[in-house]
């Protein structure tokens, strides 16, 4: 009995070790992604005062296998608009994995000819933007920034939406602080603003039919 007791012991012992090691395995493999501003790609937009540039430093293991979705949410009055303000899709690339800057950029910002852009690794999206609402108005307040702290390194989860960055525009002159990493802070950013997009990414794996 005492020997049978001891071999239970060892076997779930082993197995913890395996699963334990296995689970480390696979968080090695997640992408990350981290603040680049001081890149040069913003100092470019800020030296010819272009608008505003979100720019990152994405990691993605094993992209041969994987989907890589990035967009932009509009919100206006709380309301969630039908489609994506923009999107940008890549996927399998012909490398095991890839590392390389991902962004967001909005070209004059306060003009009626606004345009944003996001772009990745050997991909670019673009589009003009006729939705007026975006441009700042008299008396009313606009705010933009990261989601990730400054020496942050994310480690993104594959299938789960994640919020890379904010633009708003505030319904009167004010703007509040906002926890982008709390869920009910950004509902209540995005109810309280007349205008909000929210920057997301997505990774997903591959699947073998």
């Amino acid at each position: 009995m005492k020997r049978l007791i001891i071999l239970i012991v060892t076997f779930i012992a082993v197995t913890l070790i395996s699963v334990g090691c296995s689970d480390l395995y696979d968080k090695d493999k997640r992408p990350t992604i981290s603040m680049n501003p001081d890149s040069e790609y913003i100092k470019t937009f800020e030296d010819l005062s272009l608008g505003i540039l979100f720019d990152f430093e994405f990691y993605l293991p094993e992209a041969d296998q994987r989907w890589v979705n990035l967009w932009v949410e509009k919100y206006e009055n709380g309301k969630k608009a039908s489609e994506p303000f923009g999107q940008l899709t890549y996927d399998l690339s012909p490398q095991e994995e890839s590392e390389d800057h991902l962004g967001f950029g909005m070209i004059n910002p306060n003009s009626e000819d606004t345009s944003l852009f996001l772009y990745g690794p050997g991909v670019k999206s673009h589009s003009s933007i006729t939705d007026t609402n975006i441009n700042n108005e008299t008396g009313k307040a606009t705010s933009w920034g990261y989601a990730l702290g400054d020496e942050e390194e994310l480690k993104l989860n594959l299938g789960e939406p994640t919020i890379l960055a904010t633009y708003r525009k505030s319904k009167d002159g004010s703007i509040s602080t906002v926890d982008l990493k709390d869920e009910e802070s950004i509902e209540n950013m995005i109810s309280e603003n007349e205008f909000v997009l929210l920057l997301k990414i997505e990774v997903t794996e591959e699947k073998n039919e």
